[in-house]
């Protein structure tokens, strides 16, 4: 009992050091503003699965490890996500039982107030300025929705957890080829593409 909880944990911890890594990945200048909130659509898909498990907490502290990799300041990501996931945590079984493609607009809509509210909590601080194109990455972001819920849903499910702990299925080993090449070869196709 005890390994399985290590492992769901592990689990859950990979998915957002893969999404910080996605996030903190380097794009093309002209590609930036289409760049999708990666760490925000992962922690969002584990708020909707679990939670009593990721909620407030884990969106501030990751909030938190965002600002200090972005070298932000200290604490402008953590409040505007810890306010953000409050209120997915607190309608989480409303928003779990819409379907992909509305939740998909609602994730656009979502992760363009987090862009806004963060551009207003550092206007409100240094006088920042406004970058139109942020629309871009949300959009990004709400096209992107349904397959990282879909991905995510088969790695996490019980089935398939259980199925990884006991037997190595070769279907599970081939779809993560798959996927991991894919998003490999979407971000050569997009550095070199500049």
């Amino acid at each position: 009992m005890q390994g399985r909880f290590i492992f769901q944990w592990a689990t859950i911890l990979c998915f957002f050091v893969v999404a910080l890594i996605m996030e903190l990945a380097p794009w093309p200048a002209g590609f930036q503003a289409f760049k999708p909130s990666w760490l925000v659509l992962v922690l969002l898909y584990w708020t909707l699965a679990l939670p009593d498990r990721v909620s407030i907490g884990w969106a501030f502290l990751l909030g938190v490890l965002w600002d200090i990799v972005l070298g932000s300041i200290l604490g402008v990501h953590a409040l505007v996500l810890s306010v953000a996931f409050y209120f997915v945590s607190k309608y989480y079984l409303i928003l779990r039982n819409l379907s992909l493609w509305f939740q998909s607009l609602l994730v656009l809509l979502f992760v363009f107030a987090i862009r806004v509210a963060i551009f207003l909590v550092e206007f409100s601080l240094h006088g920042a300025f406004f970058n139109w194109q942020e629309i871009f990455g949300a959009i990004a972001s709400g096209v992107l929705w349904p397959w990282v819920f879909l991905i995510d849903a088969y790695y996490t499910s019980k089935s398939r957890i259980t199925l990884i702990i006991k037997k190595a299925d070769e279907g599970v080993h081939q779809l993560f080829l798959l996927v991991f090449t894919t998003i490999v070869c979407f971000f050569l196709i997009v550095v070199f593409l500049v």
